[in-house]
């Protein structure tokens, strides 16, 4: 009888149609929310709503709790935190700024204080170091623990170190990240966080951060600032796939190298103030895989430009995408005089060099001042692009081209009778 009882009840966790009766949503809610007090993230619980009509909106019931530690002294930290660690509370955000502080501490105290609160599991980390702490030269870095419930972290500092923790699980709930005065090797951190998609850096107090990697398959947005032309950063490598909005700000070395991929980058804004920086970097920083057009604004300053835009219409990518090229001459009152060996007419040859634009069709020029070397640039031009269709010029409204320099353009249109060639004023007057 006891036998046929047992098979009996073991029957029982059938539902007439023969599939398992759902026993854990017959659970309290409180056992239900400690099951879900241990999935990674908020987000994560929140999908648990479309298990059955007994989930749903049962997340919004976990006790959240916002640990804010602002200008409580160094040494008291780890306390605080350890009092504030109790099982069952989901913590959704901690937030630890250390008040002013002019002495060192060891690179040790900082990683013991960052385990403490990555114990606490927040969904958001603000941690916030003084700009006069120091981290002792001898114990010098610390170690980044992973955050594995952290959907957005902020690390503030100056010039402090971090390792990671490899082989020890990623960021895999990180969307967004914040680092400032943290040095820390992105080219391995960055594919850690599978999921992360704002990136905001500040490497202004980094001293020795050489070459800075971004590599993701995820990210969307990019700022990044470095204000700080005397530190040893050399190289910028960014390749980011779905990266759709971009701004840089750099006061760097003269011999910055910055390169990027980025073919689905919507809206950029990059600034290299200072004025030694390569134009070819400049350049160099917004390549993308697809385009057609080149629009280049230029301050020439009374220098010539033909020489470096024939090297950047020479550069593999452009020469063979290139169907549409812009020139805007910006107007200046500061004029550099342009000695007889000016860096800015090498090569020498460059008027005669070959360049072939198979699939240049349009070509305009604004703010031409009726200077010989613009028509040596667009003799280049007509040589090399057999498929052009149209040249328009358009004069400032300072030119004052002399008779030789409109017999040179006249000459010029009776060469190439295919292309329809236009000069006009910037104001719409006729030339």
């Amino acid at each position: 009888m006891d036998e046929q009882g047992a098979r009996s009840g073991s029957r029982a966790e059938l539902d007439p149609g023969g599939g398992v009766v759902d026993l854990i949503s017959t659970l309290p809610d409180d056992l239900l929310l400690q099951v879900l007090e241990r999935l990674v993230s908020d987000a994560a619980a929140a999908r648990t709503s479309i298990l059955s009509r007994r989930w749903r909106g049962l997340w919004s019931g976990l006790p959240k709790v916002t640990v804010t530690l602002h200008d409580v002294p160094f040494d008291s930290l780890q306390p605080a935190l350890r009092r504030v660690a109790r099982p069952g509370v989901c913590h959704f955000l901690l937030d630890i700024r250390v008040p002013g502080l002019d002495r060192r501490v060891s690179g040790s105290r900082v990683t013991s204080l960052l385990h403490d609160a990555a114990r606490l599991s927040p969904a958001e980390l603000r941690f916030t170091l003084p700009r006069n702490l120091k981290v002792s030269w001898v114990d010098a870095e610390a170690e980044l623990p992973c955050f594995h419930r952290a959907t957005s972290i902020e690390l503030q500092a100056r010039d402090l170190h971090l390792s990671q923790i490899m082989g020890r699980g990623s960021f895999h709930s990180l969307e967004r990240l914040s680092l400032s005065g943290c040095n820390i090797d992105l080219a391995t951190f960055i594919p850690r966080c599978p999921r992360l998609r704002l990136l905001r850096l500040n490497t202004t107090d980094l001293v020795d951060m050489g070459i800075i990697t971004i590599h993701s398959a995820s990210l969307e947005e990019l700022v990044f600032e470095h204000k700080n032309r005397w530190t040893g950063l050399s190289r910028i490598s960014v390749q980011a796939p779905m990266l759709k909005q971009l701004t840089m700000s750099f006061h760097a070395r003269s011999d910055l190298g910055v390169s990027i991929l980025a073919p689905m980058v919507e809206k950029d804004s990059c600034s290299f103030p200072n004025a030694e920086l390569s134009f070819v970097a400049e350049m160099d920083k917004h390549m993308v895989t697809n385009f057609s057009s080149l629009d280049l604004h230029l301050r020439t300053k009374g220098h010539v430009f033909g020489a470096i835009v024939l090297y950047l219409l020479g550069l593999d990518r452009i020469r063979k995408a290139i169907w549409n090229l812009k020139i805007v001459l910006l107007g200046s009152e500061v004029k550099d005089a342009c000695p007889a060996d000016c860096l800015c007419d090498e090569p020498k040859d460059w008027r005669t060099q070959s360049i072939f634009l198979a699939g240049l069709q349009k070509v305009e020029i604004e703010g031409v001042k009726g200077e010989d070397h613009e028509l040596d640039f667009l003799k280049v031009i007509f040589r090399g692009a057999p498929t052009l269709r149209r040249v328009a010029l358009e004069l400032s409204d300072e030119a004052t081209p002399s008779d030789d320099w409109r017999t040179k353009t006249n000459d010029i249109i009776k060469a190439y009778p295919p292309v329809e060639y236009t000069v006009g004023l910037v104001s719409g007057k006729q030339f």
